[in-house]
C-alpha cells in the first residue's frame, strides 16, 4: 500500500537498510548515559544541522512528538504575555494546551485560511506560537510572512511548529527562535520522535527566567542534559539512529516538491468533481494538499484508491467529511504521484 496520508506517511525508501544498520550496530542495547549514545547524539546533531542547513547557533533536542513539544514549551517561562496565531485545528490545540498549563496572559489571533495573518505589534508579546503548515486544512506561512513577523517582533521568542514542513520546504531559520517537528511526515521515518532546534539567544533567556525546574522532562532539564549529549530519560534511540542515517543521504529537493504542489493544485482546479480547498497559492502548503468533494464521492474514491494499492488521507476537524488530503512529501516518487493521478482521472 502506497500511503499519501499526511502523517504517518510513506517511509523513506532506504528505511529497511537503516533498520538493519541500527540492529547490527549494537546501539539499541546501549543506555542513554553511555559514550556510544553520546556519540550518536552529537553525530546526529552535526549531520542533521548540515543536512537542513541549520545555523551553528541552534541546538538539537529530542522529544517524543510535536505534541510533547507543545507541552514542554507551555510549561516554560518566556515572559508574561503569549500570542498564538492560528487558522486551523492544530494551531488551536497548541493554544489550548498552553492555556491549560500556563497562567500568563494569552492572546489568540485567528485568521482566515485564504489569507496571511495581519501583523500588529500592539501588545509586544513575549512568546509567539505559529504553525508553519496547518495540516488540518493544508495552509502554509511562507518565509516572506515569517521574515516580516520577525522584524515586527525583534525581541519576542518565536516558536514554530514545523511538523508537516521540516525536511520538505526550505526554512529561513533566523525567522524563528524555536523550530520543532515530528519525523513521521517529511522525514519519512517511523513515528515516536520529534526534533526541536532552539537558538542560543533563547537558551540564555530560558536560563535567566526559569530559576527552578518544576518538571522532570522540562526544557531546562533537556538543555542541561544536551550539554553532555545526553537526554533526561531513555529516548527513542532507534528513531535517533534512523534520523542520523537519513541525515547522511542526499538533501531534499525542495524545488521538486514545490513544482509537484503546483501540478496538484492545477489538476484539482481543472477537475469537474474535485476542487482545492485552498484557492490562494500564496497560502497553499507545499507538502499537504486538501481537496473538496461530496462526501459520497470521497467515500467511493477511497475505495477505488485502496483497490489500486493507494491510501489517501481523511479530512480533519470541520473538514472531515467533505475533504480528503494528499501528502506531498520527499519520499513520494514521481511514479507514485502519477499512479494516484491516473486513479483520480479514471475515477472522474
Amino acid at each position: 500500500m502506497i500511503s499519501f496520508y499526511p502523517g504517518p506517511s510513506k517511509m523513506h525508501p532506504n528505511l529497511g537498510d537503516f533498520l538493519n544498520n541500527a540492529s547490527e550496530s549494537g546501539i539499541l542495547s546501549q543506555n542513554h548515559r553511555s559514550k556510544a549514545f553520546e556519540n550518536l547524539y552529537q553525530n546526529t546533531s552535526e549531520n542533521l544541522k548540515k543536512w537542513l542547513q541549520v545555523p551553528p547557533h541552534f541546538e538539537l533536542l529530542f522529544f517524543s512528538s510535536a505534541t510533547e513539544c507543545w507541552q514542554v514549551l507551555s510549561q516554560t517561562n518566556f515572559g508574561n504575555n503569549r500570542l498564538h496565531i492560528f487558522n486551523g485545528a492544530f494551531g488551536k490545540k497548541w493554544a489550548d494546551v498552553s492555556h491549560q498549563l500556563n497562567n500568563c496572559v494569552h492572546q489568540l489571533q485567528s485568521f482566515n485560511f485564504e489569507t496571511l495573518p495581519e501583523i500588529a505589534n500592539e501588545n509586544n508579546a513575549d512568546f509567539i506560537a505559529l504553525t508553519h503548515c496547518e495540516t488540518s486544512n493544508g495552509t502554509y506561512l511562507n518565509n516572506s510572512f515569517l521574515s516580516s513577523l520577525r522584524k515586527e517582533f525583534p525581541t519576542s521568542t518565536i516558536a514554530i511548529d514545523a511538523t508537516s514542513c521540516m525536511a520538505g520546504v526550505p526554512i529561513n531559520w533566523e525567522n524563528g527562535n524555536i523550530w520543532f517537528a515530528s519525523v513521521q511526515k517529511c522525514f519519512g521515518l517511523p513515528s515516536g520522535l520529534a526534533v526541536m532546534l532552539i537558538d542560543h539567544k533563547t537558551i540564555d533567556k530560558i536560563t535567566n527566567l526559569n530559576s527552578t525546574n518544576l518538571y522532570y522532562n522540562s526544557l531546562q532539564s533537556s538543555l542541561q542534559n544536551q550539554q553532555k549529549w545526553q537526554t533526561t530519560h531513555t529516548p527513542n534511540i532507534l528513531g535517533i539512529h534512523l534520523l542520523n542515517q537519513l541525515a547522511q543521504t542526499q538533501a531534499p529537493n525542495y524545488s521538486e516538491i514545490e513544482l509537484s504542489m503546483q501540478n496538484w493544485h492545477e489538476y484539482f482546479t481543472q477537475s469537474t468533481i474535485f476542487k482545492p480547498l485552498i484557492k490562494n497559492l500564496i497560502v497553499q502548503s507545499l507538502t499537504v494538499i486538501t481537496v473538496e468533494a461530496e462526501e459520497k464521492t470521497i467515500q467511493k474514491l477511497k475505495i477505488a484508491c485502496e483497490n489500486n494499492g493507494v491510501l489517501i488521507g481523511n479530512g480533519y476537524g470541520n473538514y472531515s467529511k467533505n475533504t480528503f488530503r494528499i501528502a506531498n512529501f520527499p519520499a513520494h516518487t514521481t511514479e507514485e504521484k502519477t499512479l494516484l493521478k491516473n486513479i483520480l482521472t479514471n475515477f472522474e
